[in-house]
């Protein structure tokens, strides 16, 4: 639970979706450069994206690599290392929408 709490983070930091945050591979990920490039084939306009990186979202990144050091993926499987988070999405949509309440707004449908 404690990472999911971390995917959740960097996701509201990030503002990116969760389906491109659940595919996001390390090879995306340039810690020099502190800048995420999402593919076009997980954006939803088709364009490749690039979500500069705060201090707090390497952080996060860098506990997530800790953790799923053997994994391709931010964040693995529970189960297989192998394959991306399946189990996280409703959890983490419901985090996120939580979270948007608790700053005042409603999430986006």
């Amino acid at each position: 639970m404690p990472t999911l709490r971390l995917a959740v983070r960097f996701v509201l930091l990030t503002g990116v979706r969760k389906g491109e945050f659940i595919g996001a591979t390390w090879d995306e990920i340039e810690f020099d450069g502190e800048t995420w490039t999402i593919p076009s084939r997980r954006m939803k306009g088709g364009k490749p994206h690039i979500a500069y990186l705060s201090d707090q979202a390497l952080d996060i990144l860098t506990t997530l690599r800790s953790c799923f050091s053997a994994s391709r993926y931010l964040h693995s499987g529970r189960y297989d290392i192998t394959a991306r988070c399946q189990p996280c999405r409703d959890p983490l949509l419901r985090l996120k929408g939580r979270a948007w309440r608790m700053a005042g707004g409603r999430p986006p449908s």
